[in-house]
């Protein structure tokens, strides 16, 4: 959003549904990126529209270069209607390539129309290019720019443009049927290129085309690069010439145009020199809908060794696909391939495994953690068995890991104990939230006390809320969310819990951030105590302290933020952060309260600019 924007547009935002994410998992900051739109009265519309005239046509080109970075429809509106009015001929070449940032579904083709007969080719070519983006266009009316032919004063960038639109668009390839083949010759390579680009899209495919195809692969690199682009090859012979170019564009061409033939050849591109090239092959076998056989199978498994972790990640990934796609050997490959001499195949069948929730591969992961010795690989296998293992299980093999060297072991078995909750895994979180090397493993053994709620951690969880000078953002946000999801088994535990749920108020409402001026929490932490407090008092309705912590939260943060941004300027203390987002979680926290239906809308504001930034302290 532009500052001239901003000074007339309306930000409506709409947040999410808080309590179903808290449910799940603790708010963090990537939840807190509300969607909304911008709105405008039409009057202030009406305004800018009347003042237009009176600029110079650098001043309008600047004004409208603004209007089109906000996403307002009518913005789009005023732009069309300007468009007509405009006569400087470069001021309407800049609105019509303006226009292709707008929503393209609420421009009539007949607005556009007109400028094809644009006498000035900056103009005419920025419309030739907007019209080939529009659903609801007739690309016949661009024919005529396609070739010299009776009109040989075209010029070669509006020939260009015009068969760049029919290349984005295969399906309209059959309206140039007749006469395609009058561009095998044409006097520009580039025109030519193009041309077969959309003659190979023309179905069913004349015998002509395929023989203008086979001359291609053998002809200069734009003419092979344009036949690699075939998405319907039928010869082997010219597939295989291309995939073994000499140009590893062209090879990756080939690979990134196969829609599912010949998948024997593009296996053989696995083995590539070319890193760009592999991935593009990988990617091409994910759309093949016959890959649960043999020999794909295996040479995907070769992948899981390759150099790049890219080409890993995404052979993992066709693996997985191939194995959705019913009887085939990809399943007892995988668990196969955890006994290969290789680590990296072994790390990436297990973590295919753990996509596939294979449990029967429970016991040979088992079995084989002890023997792994990299820390990827043990932490994929407790990563494995934390989702596919019985509950209750695993629990002295997570002990044997729980000092593990390795930050990342440590953080899979805080994982895996919250996920597993085997017996005597409460000692195992209360060791690894007092992780003194990693912060990662203190977060996620916090979020694991939600996920395996005893009372008894209610004492770690007031140590980590308490001790903001210490703990990262991150532990107080998981620390907050367990409070909620904790169940006492005792009345000292009960009472302990109390404790938890009165410094979450002192969490929301004071600024216990240490520095040379206090900071508050973030919004994250704030957040998820406010919906931990909320459930607290739905939890034990007859312990009223429970449902005094939250009301103190919830009309803290009840304020429209307007009103309180007006409160701190008369106020020498520093205000809780109450913002749009805030507020949203507070009346939805309310609603929840009442049995009422949720909104999702902030409350009305004038301005988008306001907005808390989090303040984190490296310890």
């Amino acid at each position: 959003m532009t500052s001239l924007a901003a000074l007339y547009s309306t930000l409506v935002l709409f947040f999410p549904f808080w309590m179903q994410i808290w449910e799940k998992e603790p708010i963090s900051n990537q939840h807190l990126n509300a969607q909304g739109h911008y709105e405008v009265e039409p009057h202030v519309l009406e305004n800018l529209m009347d003042g237009l005239p009176m600029l110079p046509a650098d001043l309008r080109t600047r004004i409208l270069c603004e209007l089109s970075e906000a996403p307002i429809p009518a913005h789009q509106r005023l732009m069309l209607q300007w468009l007509e009015n405009e006569k400087v001929p470069e001021v309407q070449s800049t609105i019509l390539q303006l226009l292709q940032k707008t929503d393209l579904q609420t421009i009539p083709a007949t607005k556009i129309t007109a400028f094809l007969n644009s006498d000035h080719v900056a103009t005419l070519e920025s419309a030739i290019v907007l019209f080939g983006q529009l659903p609801n266009a007739d690309l016949q009316e661009l024919i005529p720019f396609l070739a010299p032919g009776s009109a040989p004063t075209i010029p070669l960038k509006l020939r260009i443009a015009a068969w760049k639109v029919f290349s984005n668009h295969p399906e309209k390839a059959n309206l140039l049927q007749s006469r395609i083949l009058e561009f095998r010759q044409d006097s520009s390579v580039e025109i030519q290129a193009l041309a077969l680009q959309v003659a190979s899209a023309i179905r069913p495919r004349p015998p002509e085309v395929s023989a203008w195809l086979d001359q291609a692969a053998a002809g200069s690199s734009q003419l092979r690069l344009a036949a690699a682009r075939d998405p319907f090859p039928e010869n082997p012979a010219r597939l295989r010439t291309l995939l073994e170019d000499s140009e590893p564009g062209i090879r990756l061409a080939a690979c990134e145009a196969n829609t599912g033939a010949f998948q024997e050849l593009i296996l053989t591109a696995l083995s590539d020199s070319h890193q760009g090239v592999r991935l593009a092959a990988v990617k091409a076998l994910q759309r093949h809908r016959d890959l649960n056989n043999a020999a794909a199978i295996n040479a995907l498994l070769q992948s899981f060794s390759d150099s790049s972790r890219q080409v890993r990640q995404e052979a993992e990934a066709a693996i997985v696909l191939a194995a959705g796609q019913g009887e085939g050997p990809a399943r007892e490959s995988l668990e196969q391939a955890l006994s290969s001499q290789n680590s990296l195949q072994r790390l990436h069948a297990m973590q295919a495994l753990t996509r596939l929730l294979q449990r029967s591969a429970v016991p040979a992961i088992t079995e084989l953690i002890p023997r792994e010795t990299t820390s990827e690989n043990i932490s994929a296998g407790i990563l494995a068995l934390a989702a596919l293992a019985p509950s209750g299980s695993c629990g002295e093999l997570l002990q044997q890991y729980a000092g593990h060297p390795s930050p990342l072991v440590r953080t899979a078995v805080a994982h895996a104990v919250g996920r597993l909750q085997p017996p005597g895994g409460e000692a195992v979180l209360q060791k690894l939230c007092l992780d003194q090397q990693s912060d990662s493993v203190r977060i996620e053994a916090f979020a694991a006390m939600g996920y395996f709620p005893q009372g008894v951690f209610a004492k770690s969880l007031l140590q980590c809320l308490k001790n903001t000078a210490k703990t990262q953002p991150d532990e107080r946000r998981n620390a907050a969310w367990a409070a909620g999801k904790l169940n006492p088994s005792s009345k000292a535990e009960e009472a302990q819990l109390l404790e938890v749920a009165k410094r979450l108020v002192v969490q929301c409402t004071r600024p216990v951030i240490p520095g040379m001026e206090p900071m508050f929490e973030g919004i994250d932490v704030i957040g998820n105590a406010m919906f931990s407090l909320v459930q607290l008092q739905k939890r034990f309705p007859a312990q009223k302290e429970f449902a005094d912590c939250a009301q103190v939260v919830l009309k803290v943060y009840e304020v429209p933020w307007e009103d309180a941004m007006n409160m701190t300027l008369q106020s020498q203390q520093m205000p809780p952060p109450v913002d749009a987002a805030s507020n949203s979680m507070a009346f939805q926290a309310r609603q929840w309260l009442n049995g009422e239906k949720i909104t999702t809308t902030a409350i009305p504001s004038s301005t988008p600019s306001f907005s808390y930034s989090p303040y984190t302290e490296t310890p």
